[in-house]
């Protein structure tokens, strides 16, 4: 199709270089298809420049020709190539087949390995490879920082369960206090009642109240001693909770301490490795090293691939093919015969579409030249910058044509 864009491009320049040609200089087509002179004038600068316009069009189509006909050349080489192999010994085939194989095999692991999905990201790997030997150490020791950190956590729990009981025995304490107070003011004032109760009843009545007053003096008695000693046993328990109130007290402050500088130490590494615990650095780890290993895989591979490929292109150089250059990097057109028969009609079809080509910008340069000729044939005294423009022109067309 680019070809045939190129021709149809190349008949409307034609055609507008032929209306300039009539109309501009004078100019016109004979019957033999050729430019020629016709009695129209123009200015000798006006032709000067045209010419210079005309040797310009020759210069870039020769070398677009000289690319092509080097492209050319290059197809025939490989078509060359193509059929020379069709010489080689079976062995000799086969056994570049089979390390065609085997690089293609490599190629294919390699390319499978560079479309997996990351299982690190690229700063985490950074960072683990910065401390890949402290990173063991590290997780180590924010594994022990944890279990410390719970083991006082527990313990806080503990202290603070004991700190609220010997609180709580405290004020049941007080409570109680307050209470064996308010029964022996109580119990106090029933005796005095009881008392001028039985005097007023011996004195007044004459009722013998010997009996119950000793009677009651006696539970009175009792039930004040029973009173003062349970104060007093209360008064050694208040201050024996005090005691462990405070020590309880001391030691949760201490255990709070720890806890918080165990904390920091956690918080601290976790920050720095953007993980939660303990197990996420771990984990980490784990895929840095899988990545590390695919990494060595992935490097070995590339060892293989250039030790087979080495090796592959001294079979290819032995087998004396012109573009072996090119062979030696095309490894996969040795594996299956079908891509190369494939191979072989593209370069047919691009040989033969280089050949029209070739052919199409011989007759532009030849048809130019024409043109040129006629001009020259038509006024003879031109500047010395186009007699040696002319000079190249005539020294380019006879090689290229």
């Amino acid at each position: 199709m680019k070809l045939f864009k190129k021709n149809r491009r190349q008949k409307k320049e034609t055609k507008r270089e032929e209306a300039v040609l009539v109309d501009f200089l004078g100019m016109e087509k004979g019957t033999s298809g050729v430019i020629e002179y016709t009695e129209k004038e123009s200015s000798p600068e006006s032709i000067e420049h045209y010419m210079l316009d005309r040797c310009e069009t020759i210069i870039k189509t020769a070398r677009v020709l000289d690319e092509t006909k080097e492209e050319y050349y290059e197809v025939l080489d490989f078509i060359n190539d193509i059929n020379m192999m069709s010489n080689i010994d079976d062995d000799k085939i086969d056994e570049l087949k089979k390390k065609a194989q085997r690089i293609e095999n490599l190629k294919e692991k390699r390319d499978e390995m560079l479309l997996k999905d990351k299982e690190i990201s690229d700063a985490d790997y950074t960072q683990m490879r910065e401390y890949e030997n402290k990173i063991v150490d590290t997780i180590n020791n924010l594994k022990s920082n944890e279990n410390y950190q719970s083991t006082i956590k527990r313990d806080m729990g503990y202290l603070e369960g004991e700190k609220m009981a010997q609180m709580r025995m405290l004020d049941k304490l007080r409570r109680e206090k307050k209470i064996l107070k308010n029964l022996s003011i109580l119990l106090f004032g029933i005796c005095f009642v009881c008392c001028v109760l039985f005097a007023y009843l011996q004195v007044e009545k004459h009722f013998k109240m010997r009996e119950p007053f000793l009677a009651l003096i006696g539970a009175a008695a009792v039930m004040g001693l029973l009173i003062f000693l349970r104060l007093q046993r209360d008064i050694r328990v208040f201050k024996k909770t005090e005691v462990n109130l405070n020590y309880a007290i001391s030691l949760l402050n201490k255990v709070k301490a720890r806890y918080v500088s165990v904390t920091n130490a956690v918080d601290y590494t976790c920050e720095k490795f953007r993980v939660e615990n303990s197990y996420e650095l771990k984990y980490r780890w784990s895929k840095y090293q899988s990545v590390v290993k695919e990494k060595e895989k992935y490097a070995q591979i590339n060892a293989d691939i250039e030790f087979y490929q080495e090796d592959f292109e001294k079979n290819v150089l032995e087998a004396n093919l012109k573009n072996a250059d090119s062979w030696k990097l095309r490894p996969e057109v040795f594996i299956d015969d079908n891509e190369l028969e494939a191979l072989k009609y593209e370069l047919n079809k691009r040989q033969r579409g280089l050949k029209a080509q070739m052919e199409q910008l011989s007759n532009v340069i030849r048809n130019t030249k024409q043109e040129v000729d006629v001009l020259i044939m038509r006024n003879e005294n031109y500047s010395p910058q186009i007699r040696d423009i002319l000079d190249k022109i005539n020294t380019l067309c006879e090689q290229n044509i």
